[in-house]
């Protein structure tokens, strides 16, 4: 399935910062959505989380071990029921973070995305978000550093799904 078909016709919930947790994307699939976006996610922190399946609540969480109390270190949770309609975004300013981050969760979501529309300082200033779109080619950039440095067939199958086999494909894909 390419991404098009992926998109075409769904209810979509769109990317929020601090909005789009766990609790408000299941809210969003009850009532309709096909697909669902997490918050954003920020590449150096994704890069460190521990993946640890929660047996007692049924998720998967991402615990940041340099946590230094519970409200922070849950970075980012998901559960098997959204597997199929989530949709990871990052905030990332270079590929090698936007890779190893990405293969933290590739076998929990549906499909990654590079916030490359965030106007905020807080994004730009390192190089994310919009930031991304000031010099002609930098996705092609990301896209061929990521196949560069895919060793393994689920970082190549990453790549592809993420930017496309042609190079002009910038969408995202699904991941089955």
């Amino acid at each position: 399935m390419d991404a098009w078909e992926f998109y075409k016709g769904k209810n979509i919930l769109a990317p929020m910062v601090r909005v789009n947790t766990m609790p408000t994307r299941l809210l969003a699939a009850e009532y309709g959505a096909d697909i669902v976006y997490s918050e954003e996610l920020i590449d150096r922190k994704m890069m460190k989380v521990k993946r640890v399946e929660n047996t007692a609540w049924g998720t998967v969480d991402f615990i940041d071990p340099d946590a230094t109390n519970d409200d922070t270190a849950v970075v980012f949770q998901t559960t098997p029921e959204e597997k199929n309609r989530l949709v990871m975004q990052l905030g990332t300013g270079d590929a090698t973070r936007a890779l190893q981050s990405a293969m933290v969760a590739v076998n929990d979501v549906a499909a990654i995305d590079i916030n490359m529309g965030c106007p905020l300082k807080f994004s730009t200033a390192s190089g994310a978000g919009s930031a991304l779109l000031k010099k002609a080619g930098n996705g092609a950039r990301h896209s061929d550093h990521f196949e560069e440095k895919s060793t393994s067939r689920d970082a190549r199958d990453l790549q592809n799904q993420t930017f496309g086999n042609d190079r002009t494909n910038r969408r995202v894909s699904p991941r089955h």
